[in-house]
């Protein structure tokens, strides 16, 4: 819920389902579908009620309500799998598919042995086509998998048992109203889980990897929730300022954040930029060995991650500048064999629970494009 997401040109779900229409369907349909649909304007609106109804729906206890969340669900993993690397998310899909099956085991159960032969022709004639579509792109996935074929083609194979288990398998013993504990139901603990992760973006204790991901979200500097506050106005922390970097020969800081969008394939650039859809997929990676696929843009981070970045840096002794902004005012830090210059207080390692349990990404405080 922010307006980012909102924003026909710039939102995640608008890109995500344009790239699909645009790799999958002819031009005519496509074109169509963008433009005289409006799917700039209705696709976002649709990923909200998609993702509410999801949300909510999974707390159910009523097998009319839950039944019809589940197949929703499937679409919504359907349309993030299928685009092409590195626009495809079907790592996450692959594996939240699984979380459907614990929801409704019997029924999985009795689809799974009524349909497993229909699901290996499925299969069997996905996976060729899938790797034909996607050999292409298989060098620009990210992460590297290399696994897109196989990945989608279980996706779709699982989207179709979960589909069919829960409109002609239903069993009344898989749903909570009908058995075992309420509040220990598959369901609960999976939504418990999903609301404790959904949550540490607006608790100021990490960004990523979060729910924040592909969301047009910024909850740093500046929020553009519809109702939530940024950072600034509440949480007295420090390290949670924000410093703006303006340029560094530190590759952990040069290739802090990285666009994957021009690994797209040219006629989907080519494609958006027609329908005036911006292309843009930032990520902020462990590590990148690559060149960047684009020109350094200024970028802005939590204090804390400049800290992570410049201690370890001096810790193996490399030699380094950093220039950023912090308060509005250029600062840089430069470190050699011979001296260190700069703000002493990034030079301090960060303490080991920090360190991993703190983890934010880049963000812009002018603009939301589509961020991991």
């Amino acid at each position: 819920m922010n307006y980012g997401f909102f924003h026909p040109q710039d939102s995640c779900s608008t890109q995500i389902i344009a790239i699909t229409f645009i790799q999958y369907l002819p031009d005519s349909i496509s074109t169509f579908l963008i433009n005289s649909a409006n799917v700039k304007t209705i696709a976002p609106i649709m990923g909200l009620i998609g993702e509410i109804q999801m949300g909510l729906g999974l707390l159910s206890t009523n097998p009319a309500i839950l039944r019809p969340t589940i197949v929703t669900a499937q679409i919504f993993h359907l349309m993030l799998s299928l685009p092409l690397p590195p626009s495809t998310f079907y790592p996450f899909s692959a594996i939240c598919m699984l979380a459907f099956i614990a929801i409704q085991p019997e029924a999985f159960a009795s689809a799974l042995r009524a349909r497993w032969k229909g699901t290996i022709v499925i299969g069997s004639i996905l996976l060729p086509i899938f790797y034909w579509k996607g050999i292409e792109q298989a060098e620009k996935e990210y992460p590297p998998y290399a696994l897109y074929c196989v990945g989608t083609t279980w996706v779709v194979c699982l989207a179709y048992l979960n589909t069919v288990a829960t409109i002609s398998f239903y069993s009344a013993a898989d749903f909570r109203d009908k058995k075992g504990s309420r509040f220990l139901s598959p369901s609960n603990i999976m939504m418990a889980m999903i609301f404790a992760i959904g949550a540490l973006p607006y608790l100021g204790i990490r960004t990523y990897p979060a729910f924040a991901m592909f969301s047009n979200l910024r909850i740093e500097e500046k929020s553009n929730h519809w109702f939530l506050p940024s950072w600034d106005t509440w949480l007295p922390v420090s390290d949670l300022d924000s410093v703006t970097i303006i340029n560094s020969n530190l590759p952990s800081l040069e290739k802090f954040q990285v666009d994957l969008s021009p690994y797209y394939p040219a006629s989907t650039l080519k494609a958006l930029a027609a329908y005036n859809i911006t292309a843009a997929l930032w990520i902020c990676p462990p590590s990148w060995n690559r060149d960047l696929p684009h020109k350094f843009q200024a970028y802005t981070i939590p204090f804390i991650e400049l800290r992570r970045a410049i201690s370890k840096a001096i810790e193996i002794n490399a030699t380094f500048f950093v220039e950023y902004l912090k308060d509005d005012q250029p600062e840089t830090f430069n470190h050699s064999k011979e001296r260190t210059e700069g703000d002493m207080a990034l030079v301090k390692p960060l303490p080991s629970w920090q360190n991993w349990f703190f983890r934010f990404r880049s963000f812009s405080v002018d603009g939301s494009p589509c961020r991991h």
